[in-house]
């Protein structure tokens, strides 16, 4: 299920638990009121992730050496994924193209 709350009055906090595990996974919150406020919230058990800048730059640093697969993912043009294999002390650059 999902929340369904009021928003706090200055100060206050909301905390809610899902009631089972989300990892990894995306969660999907939205305003019944407000249908310009929503938002995509990435759930990870690991630290390494980044949303792009308003150039579509990103950065993920400190992963240690090994082949990966990194995922962009976009809220209408959906995802990409490309195999990156990073050796110790290198920088890999990665180009996602996604189209209308």
């Amino acid at each position: 299920g999902g929340f369904n709350i009021g928003q706090p009055r200055k100060g206050l906090k909301t905390v809610r638990t899902f009631s089972k595990p989300e990892l990894p996974g995306t969660a999907f919150f939205k305003c019944d009121v407000h249908p310009w406020m929503r938002a995509w919230v990435g759930i990870f058990d690991h630290p390494f992730f980044d949303v792009t800048g308003d150039d579509g730059s990103f950065t993920i640093s400190g992963l240690p050496p090994g082949t990966y697969e990194l995922e962009a993912w976009h809220e209408k043009l959906g995802t990409k994924i490309a195999k990156v294999n990073l050796k110790a002390g290198e920088t890999t650059t990665v180009n996602f193209t996604f189209k209308r």
